[in-house]
């Protein structure tokens, strides 16, 4: 079992992308919000990196928001899933390696906004 807990508002992955053109292309790429937390939690995340990326597992996540402002558990879970594979905590997020996951809010909480994950590999 691995038990993570990272701080701060999480900011959603798919909702904020942002329109650039390029060699007569175009792309959607992560809003700067979102590139600026993956960093940061990237760097929190180093200590919990397995020796190879967990395969199979379920995956509990809490999310204490810092306000009551409305928001998509989903699109939340979507940017921690991404954050951990990108990290290699796990080896992917499709549903034959992710194979059960619960996402709960766990209320406002003001003075210590975070999201509580805990992987038990299968």
């Amino acid at each position: 079992m691995l038990s993570i807990t990272l701080p701060g508002r999480i900011p959603s992955k798919k909702n904020s992308k942002q329109l650039i053109y390029r060699n007569n292309r175009t792309y959607f790429i992560p809003s700067e919000k979102y590139n600026i937390w993956q960093q940061e939690q990237s760097w929190r995340l180093k200590k919990y990196v397995p020796k190879k990326p967990i395969e199979r597992c379920k995956i509990e996540v809490t999310i204490y928001a810092p306000d009551k402002r409305k928001s998509d558990l989903s699109n939340k879970f979507e940017s921690i899933a991404d954050l951990l594979v990108d990290n290699r905590i796990l080896a992917d997020d499709n549903w034959f390696m992710l194979y059960e996951e619960h996402i709960k809010f766990g209320g406002v909480d003001a003075e210590n906004p975070r999201v509580e994950i805990t992987i038990n590999e299968i």
